[in-house]
């Protein structure tokens, strides 16, 4: 059921599992001409990696070259890692580094990090920089994007409708773009615990128990003998002063029909409140 969705052992082969890809709605394109390159970044969850694209515009236009883009494949360690790159590259920028620095992460397809734009001919620009690398460290391919700042992004305040007159905030939103990077990497990273996962599994531990229970039904309709199994462990023998007599319940329908192994999910066991 849904608590053994993700365990291999309880969906065969591995190859014949569904794995879906999921875009994120984050996603920025940078199309001045005098950009260090006109491309659009965006990204994707697959296969349990986050996937971090740059691909350039067409000359002229705001459409992508999709044939010609640079994907980079993040587990959730090199995201982790590249999120802390970024921190630090943020760090040193405060403290008045700001020349020829790059901090990154390596892939098995390449290289992928933060950098001034000074190697580019924009000092004080931030550059995410994307290389696409072979086993000999030959650099195959090599796409830029250059976060928007300075102004790009602004709020208002104190309009008057009597005069139009009004302020254009931009200074807390000069890194808004390296911002919402930055969260793009941590929300990959904290989804990636599967707890939210649990969560809804375990919001839904009675009504997915009434499944069961109607699933128990069946079985002895059928003459499927349910399987014995001992529950309440140590805490049983502590409540009990130091004895426990033992105590079974329905095994799951896998297990008493012999295709499958134990597991310690909720469904098809008791339902008890945790005790700690």
């Amino acid at each position: 059921m849904l608590g053994t969705q993700n365990n291999f052992k309880n969906n065969g082969n591995k190859s014949n599992v569904y794995s879906p890809q999921v875009y994120s709605k984050y996603g920025y394109s940078n199309p001045n001409e005098d950009a260090i390159d006109r491309t659009r970044l965006s990204f994707a969850m697959f296969n349990s990696l986050l996937k971090v694209t740059i691909t350039p515009l067409i000359p002229g236009g705001t459409e992508t070259e999709k044939n010609i883009e640079l994907t980079i494949h993040l587990s959730v360690p090199k995201a982790y890692m590249l999120l802390k790159e970024i921190e630090k590259y943020e760090e040193d920028r405060s403290m008045g580094v700001t020349t020829n620095f790059f901090y990154g992460v390596d892939t098995p397809k390449g290289l992928i990090g933060i950098s001034t734009g000074d190697s580019y001919g924009k000092p004080g620009a931030t550059v995410l920089v994307a290389r696409r690398m072979n086993e000999e460290g030959q650099i195959d391919s090599r796409y830029a994007y250059e976060f928007k700042e300075n102004g790009y992004y602004y709020s208002i305040r104190n309009f008057d409708e009597g005069t139009m007159n009004f302020d254009k905030i931009s200074e807390p939103y000069n890194n808004i773009e390296l911002e919402m990077f930055k969260n793009q990497l941590r929300q990959y990273i904290d989804a990636m615990t599967y707890a939210h996962a649990y969560a809804t599994v375990d919001a839904n531990k009675f009504a997915e128990n009434n499944t069961y229970r109607s699933l128990s039904q069946i079985k002895q309709h059928l003459g499927i003998e349910s399987v014995n199994r001992r529950t309440g462990g140590a805490s049983e023998f502590f409540r009990n002063g130091g004895s426990s007599l033992p105590k079974t319940s329905y095994g799951s329908l896998s297990d008493a029909i012999g295709d499958g192994e134990d597991d310690d999910s909720l469904i098809g066991g008791e339902v008890e409140d945790a005790e700690i």
